[in-house]
């Protein structure tokens, strides 16, 4: 039986203009194709079934690429505090609203980074908590599709309200109304100490497990932070122990002790520094088993 051909992969930053080009050429190097069967077959060596399909998936990645530059700047200015604060927010806000929400490319950047700079901004624009506090009155009103849902998490996570997430989650349960997935729960459960939750949902094959990911820094602000070594630190203990520390709370806080046992192992392993150290033992603290921090560190 013959094996299929590979279909051609396309670069990271694919161009629509690049590949209209390919299509004319194709379309000049062959007498039986016209430019729209040049663009069909060309699609089809991509792997999409039709040039709709590739043209739309590459524009949305252009997209995305040119509101994520854009954003990035407004992010470093927030960063390192200069500029005006009402210009920056009207211009973060109007990603929320329309730009990134109208890429998919960007919905996770939407839903975390840029929630994260207006909350940053906020610490000292006031403004910008209360625009996160208006469209979070607005989605908990009109939890209609699980678009909605996502966002109403997403803000109340940049507001540290997930109190409000459990309220709405547990009232559209109690009258079986749409319900959220519940993936985007998880940080609301662990808050709550509904442990036993928090690991069914780290269960699910939907969850991507921090516990499971490189250890490594993400570039998530875009900035050059070689130049202070402790806010580099920070950023490490934040973006990445933080949501590894949260699992190890969840397993140990429902029984689970081999599992959190593991889980610290692995962070441990990686780097050992007061600051790390320290968000491990405010998690062991919050679910009763500071032991297991204990002997992970003495066995080290």
């Amino acid at each position: 039986m013959s094996t299929p051909p590979e279909h051609k992969k396309l670069p990271p930053q694919p161009s629509l203009e690049h590949l209209r080009k390919q299509a004319k050429r194709l379309a000049k190097s062959s007498s039986e194709l016209d430019l729209a069967h040049a663009q069909h077959q060309l699609a089809q060596e991509y792997g999409f079934k039709n040039w709709t399909e590739l043209a739309d998936y590459v524009s949305d990645i252009e997209e995305g690429g040119r509101i994520n530059a854009i954003y990035t700047q407004i992010n470093r200015k927030i960063v390192a505090r200069w500029g005006r604060d009402s210009d920056h927010l009207a211009e973060l806000l109007r990603f929320w609203d329309l730009g990134m929400k109208s890429v998919r490319s960007m919905g996770g950047v939407r839903r975390s980074f840029l929630l994260g700079a207006i909350a940053r901004l906020g610490k000292f624009y006031p403004p910008a908590l209360e625009a996160l506090r208006e469209r979070q009155r607005a989605l908990a009103s009109a939890l209609h599709d699980q678009d909605a849902w996502s966002d109403y998490f997403a803000i109340n996570r940049a507001l540290n309200d997930n109190s409000a997430t459990l309220r709405s989650y547990d009232a559209a349960m109690a009258a079986t109304e749409i319900v959220p997935k519940r993936k985007f729960l998880f940080w609301a459960m662990l808050e709550a100490k509904r442990y036993k939750e928090a690991v069914e949902i780290m269960s699910s094959s939907t969850f991507a497990k921090a516990s499971e990911s490189p250890l490594v820094v993400p570039s998530a602000l875009g900035v050059d932070l070689s130049f202070n070594p402790q806010m580099a630190k920070m950023l490490f203990v934040a973006s990445v122990v933080n949501p590894v520390a949260q699992e190890f709370e969840a397993y140990a806080g429902a029984g689970q002790l081999e599992l959190a046992k593991k889980v610290l192992a692995r962070v441990l392993a990686v780097d050992r520094s007061e600051l790390v150290i320290a968000k491990l033992r405010e998690h062991a603290e919050r679910c009763g088993h500071v032991e297991l921090l204990e002997e992970a560190l003495g066995s080290g």
